[in-house]
């Protein structure tokens, strides 16, 4: 379990102020501007994925040592010299890159206690969260940045993120606006508010901004893709289609586009490219498979009326996950066709109670786009999904309602005991 870091740094206790936009009053930084004018943080931060700057996995902390050297390498430095902030930064991350995100937020809360104000210390410490999907702290920690780093435009824009994935679109925006405003060739806060922007009464103002990124950025891929959604919303197939042929141009090895360029093939009701959309699913399979990819294609050979392939492929989908009713749905048919009719009953029998599930599930995630801080629907989210089997979404909605109403009856409980399983199927994992 996390605790919200910034309360424990000493200062912040009484300036710790949980409000409806998740933005904390942070008394120990109002008036700290030594490094305004520093921005203290690399400029390549990805909209929607994970910093650069916290990079678990990367090699290039490790170098040739091997993981659990570097680590003990680390904490050396870091008991030698407790206050480098430097050694403090690389510790953690090694700790999480081994698995063990438990001891790398020791790590990290530790500094915190110590009343650390290091614009880069707390912008590792979002994206710690941010990676655990850990929501409240992620934007306290970020948050803390923009007043250590107040002229970040970085700093802006990964507090714009945080804020965007609590459901706080309007706050988002603000922070985004003033990231464009303090820096306005860099891409990303563009990007950010085309995905704010991306609904129905607002698809105008999201291809505007993707204009824009698309005009400044080296990356463009992330814009077309998006480009490419936006237009497949609203039902513009051929221009979807150009953008999504634009996005994969760009990068060839992101399976995300491919796939967003295989709907736009397969759905395009003016021009189906079913040979092309085959292509796309097939490609978004190579760099990335995903049971929705394995689901897609095994639409598109159904239509070319390659019935046993579709089935492989519909069988994978459900592998893959074993939750999706439409899959268990589709496959039953599929099987029906080619004759098989035992397995193929058993398999549609099972599909009826998954897709009740699967509906209930969208209802709840629907009325909690309306209201994002509901405890009640959020711990019945966590519910269904347990129920399902999909332990890590499970534990963060309970997560998610315990930071919005510590108090919520059997929350605790349900998230230890979640916690225990998730960390059983980790341990599983790694044993096989």
């Amino acid at each position: 379990m996390y605790l919200c870091s910034l309360s424990t740094v000493p200062e912040c206790r009484a300036a710790f102020v949980k409000t409806a936009i998740v933005l904390f009053a942070l008394s120990c930084l109002s008036g700290c501007q030594g490094k305004e004018a520093v921005e203290t943080t690399p400029r390549n931060v990805a909209t929607r994925t994970m910093d650069p700057t916290y990079n678990p996995s990367s090699s290039t902390i490790v170098g040739s040592l091997n993981r659990a050297t570097a680590i003990s390498d680390a904490r050396t430095a870091l008991a030698k010299s407790p206050g480098d902030i430097k050694s403090r930064i690389k510790l953690a991350i090694l700790l999480d890159s081994s698995g063990d995100g438990s001891a790398a937020e020791d790590v990290l809360r530790e500094g915190l206690q110590k009343g650390i104000k290091d614009a880069e210390f707390y912008h590792t410490v979002g994206l710690f969260y941010m990676k655990h999907q850990v929501k409240a702290p992620a934007v306290e920690a970020f948050f803390a940045e923009t007043q250590l780093a107040p002229k970040s435009a970085v700093a802006h824009c990964k507090l714009a993120e945080a804020l965007g994935y609590i459901g706080k679109s309007e706050e988002a925006q603000i922070e985004y606006d003033r990231a464009i405003k303090l820096d306005p060739k860099m891409p990303e806060p563009y990007l950010g508010m085309a995905y704010l922007n991306n609904s129905p009464d607002k698809y105008k103002v999201a291809i505007r901004y993707l204009e824009e990124y698309i005009a400044i950025s080296d990356k463009k891929g992330p814009g077309y893709g998006l480009l490419s959604r936006v237009y497949l919303n609203m039902h513009q197939y051929d221009k979807a289609v150009v953008a999504g042929e634009s996005a994969t141009k760009s990068m060839p090895t992101d399976g995300n586009l491919w796939y967003l360029l295989g709907q736009a093939y397969f759905y395009n009701p003016n021009k189906v490219n079913l040979v092309g959309a085959e292509e796309a699913f097939n490609n978004t399979l190579k760099f990335g498979p995903t049971a929705h990819a394995h689901f897609e294609l095994a639409n598109v050979l159904l239509r070319l009326n390659k019935i046993d392939r579709a089935a492989d492929e519909y069988r994978e989908a459900v592998r893959m996950d074993p939750t999706n009713g439409k899959a268990h749905y589709q496959l039953g048919q599929t099987l029906l066709r080619l004759g098989k009719r035992e397995e193929a009953t058993a398999v549609l029998a099972k599909s009826k109670g998954l897709i009740k599930m699967n509906q209930d599930e969208s209802l709840l995630l629907d009325k909690l786009t309306v209201s994002p801080h509901n405890a009640k629907l959020e711990f019945e989210l966590a519910s269904l999904y347990s129920k399902l089997g999909m332990y890590d979404r499970a534990r963060n909605w309970f997560r998610s309602t315990l930071e919005d109403n510590p108090n919520y009856p059997d929350a605790a409980r349900m998230l230890a005991e979640t916690e225990k399983l998730v960390n059983s199927s980790v341990r599983s994992e790694k044993s096989q």
